[in-house]
């Protein structure tokens, strides 16, 4: 997600590894965090969630 944001023009400001990034375009700023969820898929392997936040500079 991060890499397509920043392929986009968002410019990184903050990375916690894989797990949290904060991006920033203009006067909008992008916090992506992910989380592991609790249950495997039907694969077996672990799920992701990716929980995303986003504001405009001047917004109350």
């Amino acid at each position: 997600m991060t890499a397509a944001l920043r392929a986009d023009g968002w410019k990184q400001i903050h990375s916690g590894g894989t797990d949290e990034s904060l991006l920033t375009r203009g006067n909008w700023s992008v916090f992506v965090t992910r989380t592991t969820a609790p249950l495997a898929g039907a694969d077996g392997k672990m799920l992701h969630e990716l929980t995303i936040k986003a504001d405009c500079e001047g917004n109350p």
